[in-house]
């Protein structure tokens, strides 16, 4: 059980009992990332055998299996620096307790929320879902970049369903 809420670029370590540092900004635009202490404790004595990590995330899962694939180191460390950011931006001590894809700066789905955030989305009422919430705590959201434009697509009605459905048959 992860007790403690570690700071970006750390995660708990439940055998020593204390967050472990696997990653630091080495400039402005990049993470230095210790794959070994990230693989370690992000998924214990066993890492890298099977994605049993604590971050449940279909990206991140599909990334996974392409880093154990990879044959290239610098594909596979890219790829780790990848996830790596994405465990990163959700840190709710940090301030980023919600996490929103994007795509060429646009705006996607689905948005991460702290489950702090239940009871208001809870009492929201009419189509706009919880994007008022978004303006309100502004300063909490961590956007990351998607890679594709599949996140700029919003299923939230079971016409929007089938009309992916349709597209997905062409």
């Amino acid at each position: 059980i992860k007790v403690a809420q570690c700071s970006t670029g750390a995660t708990w370590d439940a055998t020593l009992g204390q967050c472990v540092q696997f990653a630091q900004a080495a400039d402005e635009d990049e993470l230095k990332v210790n794959v070994a202490q990230w693989v370690q404790t992000t998924y214990g004595p066993n890492g890298g055998e099977t994605n049993m990590s604590f971050f449940k995330n279909a990206e991140y899962d599909d990334l996974f299996k392409k880093s154990r694939r990879a044959k290239d180191v610098a594909e596979r460390d890219r790829l780790y620096a990848r996830m790596t950011e994405m465990i990163a931006a959700y840190a709710p001590k940090e301030g980023s307790s919600i996490v929103m894809p994007t795509y060429d700066g646009k705006r996607g789905n689905p948005v991460l929320w702290d489950r702090r955030f239940i009871p208001e989305m809870m009492a929201v009422s009419g189509d706009t879902g919880a994007k008022h919430l978004l303006g309100l705590y502004a300063e909490e959201v961590a956007e990351i970049d998607a890679g594709a434009p599949h996140v700029l697509t919003d299923i939230d009605t079971p016409d929007a369903l089938a009309a992916l459905k349709v597209r997905a048959e062409l």
